[in-house]
């Protein structure tokens, strides 16, 4: 039957399993039988021949193809292969290509049983696998490509630079070049000394022969007379006035030229700092779930480091070293081309020879190799660092554009309102979600946690966009609307407020930046939070920090803790703008009962004439809800008010139950938990004393905020005198960090010989060089060529040392100011783990500040 002849088959009717010979079978009988044993775990036969079984089938009236015959052997196909010629296999990979295509068509439109679909289907897979493994480039394609940062040119590192910084760069610009032009003329007046000395040399040479010669043919001694200007004193008196001005001339030139760039590179990076910094603020939450804050600290330490490395003084040296290489290039074309084009012909040899001690080159074009590797990361760098300032968020609330109504009534709907994080785009959040709530209503969320609560809230907020359906304000869309205006008209309360650094007023003012003294008090008063600021040392100007404890936090650093203060704040931060919608995000959920009482009277005051939507921890406090909502796995399960929630009997029933029961056993130990709760309290502030005994940098900041108890603990240790002599005595820095580093020794020791070593070199070149120079006095060319070859490879041989000893030196360091570094951010962060509250109640001792030592100081050490 000819290659892709169309028959006519139907279902097959399969016997005995135990008669069917596979050595009768196709290849494709084979797959297909192997394939039932693998996917049909019931029972069926097969006949023999794939030709007899689709013979017996015409009457399903299904039109196939008809697969070619594939011969399985390994040697058969490695030596048709190898017959083969490239366009052969081609066109041999096409017909088989084009064979798959028309049996993947044939399996969309025909209807046939499972078993003879899992059959086709399975026989096409092993297909694909058998033709496709053979082609590399198929993996390659079907590997998911991961997004890659735009690499910027040279010249995209400056894009920062204003007008006065492009002047400043030009300025320093030339200024290197003269730099590199001044070495030039220190090699010019340099041959002026070498050509005086050999000169002279020789000329005594020559007189001294002549008057051997004179007084062997004249038998009288001659003696010659030199006179003063035969004396190369003075010719070299004269140099080395021109030495001494090119070398003031080459500092002169060289402090402008590193005043200029460094001038310029700090603007820039300032400026890159803000850029980047700001364009962070500005990007949308769900930008900060693919990106952690580490990551962030480190782009805007690390990497504005390296750009400002790349960017700084290094330019004005690649700059002036590029100068001195051309012009001692052109000097020595000019001079000697002969020698010069030899040079040149061996050196790439020579700086193979020597790119392992790059970092420490004087002279040659191997210095340009440390600052093409500060250009690369810097470049490296800055592609991402730019690739976050020129990002456009999604969710700009900067942006002035959208609609500012001047009237909202509050109304709020959700019209089939699908969602997933960006994070985790494969769990769906909402799904279909569809909810109307009216203005000035109270609205509460319950259910298990993740069906979906708080990402309502967040909806609202418009931290994130919908994937599908819209999220409506009174009938517009909140895409339509400002961001920034959007948010004002919103107040909320989380579950764990932030108190940020500032005084009490200061945060309450957060919610209204130009809000007067008369509205943050009126604020506070409407949260019941006017009565203990009141009682506060400083009223309202109480200082407040991030990271002070709870009850700091709550009487603004008092010693009687009172959870029930900071919520509070929170609360008045939130209601000081009068927002038309209020959210609360399990605002009471952290609180004792007495606690959450103060606090929920706080919240009906804040819930009158709001569109109020709660997130409840607590059952009992949404039991004059005027909806309750019941969301699970994004769907909302069943509404409505808590009586008829109760009626129903259903899963909010057994809630309010079960919580109920909790709830009296709760109180039934609270006299035992409270006991416990004190007894706790006591031992970790003894706790925290003991740590303030070994803490040096808090004690003033501790006993400024527990001044009552931490007097009256207090004992002196020790004899004063014996004190003084300690504080006296300390151990030098440098030895302290050879204590530190003790078990990397050995490689200390071994960076420090080969160190001494290389240092010794550049004196033997000294001295090797004097010698050559002395050779051109001889009379004896051939004596001359001897003593110039011993001394050429011994001048080799000691370079070749100096490199050897300059890379184990810069292996040994290396290796251990690493150790050292890890060393250090161990007992860094170790240290950091023990210290007492107190000492993160500092202000210097914030999360960034920390970070940066953990990051940049531990390694400055090295």
């Amino acid at each position: 039957m000819a290659h892709g002849e169309v028959i006519n088959v139907s279902n097959p009717a399969f016997e005995n399993e135990e008669d069917v010979n596979d050595d009768d079978l196709s290849p494709v009988s084979s797959t297909l039988l192997s394939s039932v044993h693998e996917y049909q775990p019931s029972r069926i036969s097969v006949q023999k021949g794939i030709n007899n079984d689709i013979e017996k089938s015409l009457s399903n009236g299904i039109s196939v193809p008809i697969v070619p015959k594939i011969d399985n052997s390994n040697d058969h196909r490695d030596h048709a292969e190898d017959d083969l010629g490239d366009d052969a296999q081609e066109k041999q990979i096409q017909i088989e290509l084009d064979d798959i295509d028309i049996i993947e068509q044939v399996q969309l439109d025909m209807i046939v049983p499972p078993g003879a679909a899992g059959m086709i289907q399975q026989t096409s897979v092993r297909r694909k696998r058998l033709f496709f493994f053979k082609m590399p480039f198929y993996r390659k394609s079907k590997q998911p490509s991961k997004p890659q940062t735009r690499r910027l040119k040279l010249y995209e590192i400056y894009k920062f630079a204003d007008i006065w910084d492009i002047f400043l760069m030009i300025i320093g610009s030339l200024a290197a070049i003269a730099v590199g032009a001044c070495y030039t003329l220190i090699l010019f007046l340099y041959q002026r000394v070498t050509d005086t000395l050999v000169d002279f040399g020789k000329l005594q040479t020559n007189a001294t022969n002549l008057s051997f010669r004179l007084f062997s043919s004249c038998n009288s001694y001659i003696i010659p007379t030199t006179t003063k200007a035969d004396s190369p004193h003075e010719t070299i008196l004269s140099i080395i006035k021109y030495y001494i001005l090119l070398g003031f001339l080459s500092i002169f030139l060289y402090w402008i030229a590193w005043a200029c760039w460094m001038m310029a590179a700090e603007r820039q990076v300032r400026r890159i700092r803000y850029a980047l910094f700001r364009n962070i603020l500005r990007q949308e939450i769900g930008w900060f779930d693919m990106h952690n804050a580490g990551e962030l600290s480190n782009r805007l330490i690390e990497d504005l480091n390296k750009i400002k490395d790349g960017i700084n003084e290094k330019v004005p040296d690649f700059i002036s070293l590029l100068a001195r290489v051309l012009g001692t290039l052109v000097y020595a074309l000019a001079t000697g081309w002969k020698l010069a084009l030899v040079f040149l012909s061996i050196s790439p040899l020579v700086i193979l020879t020597f790119n392992l001690t790059a970092k420490i080159a004087i002279f040659g074009m191997v210095q340009f190799i440390p600052n093409i590797q500060n250009f690369a990361e810097a470049l490296a760098s800055e592609s991402y660092v730019f690739e976050i300032i020129e990002r456009k968020t999604k969710i700009d609330a900067s942006n002035d554009e959208g609609e500012k109504p001047q009237i909202i009534t509050g109304d709020i709907e959700f019209d089939n309102v699908t969602f997933t994080y960006p994070a985790r785009q494969e769990v769906s959040v909402l799904n279909n979600l569809s909810i109307k709530i009216r203005s000035g209503t109270m609205i509460a969320l319950v259910g298990a946690s993740g069906c979906g609560k708080s990402t309502i809230l967040q909806l609202i907020q418009r931290f994130y966009d919908p994937d599908n359906g819209r999220v409506l304000l009174d009938g517009r869309d909140i895409k339509t609307l400002n961001v920034a205006w959007l948010r004002s008209q919103i107040g909320i309360v989380n579950q764990e407020p932030v108190l940020f650094s500032g005084s009490i007023e200061d945060n309450i003012r957060l919610g209204k930046p130009d809000a007067t003294d008369d509205e943050v008090q009126a604020a506070a008063k409407m949260a019941n939070a006017h009565g203990f600021i009141m009682t506060l040392p400083e009223n309202y100007k109480t200082s407040s920090g991030d990271k002070l404890s709870g009850g700091q936090k709550q009487r603004g650093k008092v010693n009687v803790p009172n959870s029930n203060s900071f919520p509070r704040m929170a609360i008045a931060r939130a209601l000081i703008s009068n927002p038309k919608i209020l959210l609360l995000d399990e605002a009471t959920s952290a609180l004792d009962n007495t606690t959450e009482r103060i606090v929920q009277d706080a919240l009906d005051k804040a819930k009158r004439g709001r569109t109020t939507i709660v997130i409840a921890h607590r059952l009992s406090t949404i039991i004059n809800a005027d909806l309750i909502i019941e969301l699970n796995h994004g769907h909302m399960v069943q509404c409505g008010t808590h009586n008829e929630l109760m009626e129903r009997k259903d899963l909010y029933y057994e809630l309010v139950i079960a919580q109920t029961q909790k709830e009296k056993e709760t109180d039934s130990d609270s006299d035992k938990e409270v006991d416990e709760v004190e007894k706790e309290f006591v031992r970790r502030r003894s706790v925290n004393r003991s740590f303030v005994k070994q803490s040096n940098a808090s004690t003033d900041d501790l006993d400024d905020n527990n001044n009552d108890d931490d007097n009256d603990d207090e004992t002196t240790t020790g004899d004063p005198s014996k004190e003084k002599r300690k504080k006296s005595f300390r151990i030098p820095f440098g030895l302290r960090i050879l204590k530190l580093n003790a078990s990397k020794c050995p490689w200390i020791l071994l960076g420090v010989i080969c160190s001494l070593i290389y240092g010794t070199t550049q004196p033997l070149f000294e001295l090797l060089f004097a010698e050559i120079y002395g050779l051109f006095t001889k009379s004896d060319l051939r004596e001359q060529e001897r003593l110039i070859s011993i001394y050429a490879a011994t001048i080799f041989l000691i370079g070749l040392a100096a490199g050897m000893t300059q890379f184990l030196s810069s292996v040994s360091f290396a290796k251990s100011g690493e150790e050292l570094t890890m060393h250090m951010r161990k007992l860094t962060f170790s240290a950091m783990l023990r210290q007492e509250i107190g000492y993160f109640d500092n202000e210097a001792n914030s999360v960034g500040t920390l970070l940066t030592r953990l990051s940049s100081d531990a390694s400055a050490i090295k």
